[in-house]
């Protein structure tokens, strides 16, 4: 289990499009993972500060404020960072 990580709002951390999807509480619903309404990190961000917030296939994401309890699992080729409203369970095989 690992929590999110969320950028400050001042700085350059975000992309207005393109980029890496970084999901929030209203990203995460019950039947899936929604991308509208979705904000931007730039990949370097990406790679470097939000490291541990990334999401994998199979990763089951849970959202812990807002709306706690919704559930998602991740599908194959999705590549997204949470925020810190949200914690992700990675199942080892």
């Amino acid at each position: 289990m690992s929590g999110g990580a969320t950028p400050k709002v001042t700085g350059n951390y975000y992309s207005d499009e393109g980029g890496v999807p970084f999901l929030r509480v209203q990203n995460i619903a019950e039947m899936g993972i929604k991308l509208d309404d979705v904000k931007f990190i730039k990949p370097g961000i990406h790679e470097t500060m939000l490291k541990r917030s990334q999401l994998k296939k199979d990763d089951l994401v849970f959202t812990i404020l807002g709306k706690p309890g919704t559930v998602s699992v991740v599908p194959d080729n999705f590549e997204v960072d949470i925020s810190q409203n949200s914690v992700r369970f990675h199942l080892k095989k």
